[in-house]
């Protein structure tokens, strides 16, 4: 009885049995996808060319600390080795695609804290952001920064975020994406790969999928942290195998945090054929060294001096 409770008490039981749970959710979701399974459209090609500098969320600057505005598209825009521009995607309530980072309203903006998810498009471009000086700022739309884009001739790379409603953003996206001719310019990214696989079996733009320590974490705040860590760990495996999710769900690269990279693993995936798409690399010195491992594309918050930052590290 007295080893009975010391094995219950054990923390190493609860982690055995989150691992688990996380690899049969995983397992479980793999069955789901394969049941409702279609043949996925072959991708566009995507350039491999090494070091493209993208602007995380736009251009970062004083004056739009938190990115994705018009105006920092539009700083972003304005730089000489810029490649192209990385932003957020949001679903409203109503099915408007937003431009916005964050789950709720608490940080960016002014007003009580509210679920992107369940408020109205109108309802939400009403609020001012906390941190803009130009009070006429207001959230972008996302058809707004497709036409931004496409005049200026730059590439975009989409983040669709959250977990819900994953087929809807999938089919919107890639109407906006033909809409606006912005088939040929556009990467699409997320941590969610149904959303991705869902993207691949009605358009051929290329995906990849996203990858970072703690994401789970902070998207199941209610959970245990032990569990929430466990399923963090087994989905950075399995988004990061080149043989796994990326090769099921159709994907053309993938894109792991920096801190996540080696050289080693850079190797194997471009041999593998995939792009790379890291994030964020403020670093000079980072950069540098990306880019000698062949990385293809490295997004940054400070697009207008990685590389005098790189030079001088």
């Amino acid at each position: 009885m007295e080893t009975l409770k010391n094995l219950l008490a054990s923390p190493y039981l609860f982690l055995g049995l989150a691992g688990w749970a996380g690899c049969a959710g995983c397992a479980a979701s793999a069955l789901f996808c394969a049941k409702l399974r279609r043949p996925l459209l072959p991708a566009r090609h995507w350039t491999m060319a090494v070091g493209k500098v993208i602007g995380h969320r736009g251009c970062r600057t004083e004056e739009h600390p938190s990115g994705n505005t018009m105006g920092s598209f539009n700083s972003a825009l304005a730089t000489r080795s810029l490649w192209g521009i990385e932003f957020d995607l949001q679903l409203t309530v109503d099915g408007k695609l937003v431009v916005f980072h964050d789950a709720d309203t608490a940080n960016l903006l002014e007003g009580p804290p509210e679920k992107v998810s369940r408020m109205q498009c109108s309802e939400l471009r009403k609020r001012r952001f906390k941190n803009v000086h130009d009070q006429n700022e207001v959230i972008p739309m996302f058809d707004d920064v497709l036409k931004l884009a496409r005049d200026r001739n730059m590439h975009v790379v989409v983040e669709m975020k959250g977990f819900q409603r994953s087929k809807e953003m999938a089919s919107k996206v890639q109407a906006a994406l033909e809409k606006h001719g912005m088939l040929d310019s556009c990467m699409v990214i997320s941590f969610n790969f149904l959303s991705l696989y869902y993207l691949r079996q009605q358009s051929s733009v290329p995906t990849a999928l996203l990858a970072g320590r703690g994401h789970f974490v902070k998207a199941m705040p209610s959970l245990p942290l032990a569990f929430a860590s466990t399923v963090d760990a087994i989905y950075i495996y399995f988004a990061m195998a080149p043989w796994a999710l990326p090769c099921f769900i159709g994907a053309t690269g993938v894109g792991p945090a920096a801190t996540l990279l080696s050289q080693d693993y850079a190797s194997r995936i471009i041999r593998a054929g995939y792009t790379i798409d890291t994030w964020t690399v403020n670093s000079g010195e980072v950069a540098r060294r990306l880019r000698g491992w062949c990385v293809n594309q490295i997004t940054t918050d400070f697009p207008a001096d990685i590389d005098q930052r790189e030079a001088r590290s």
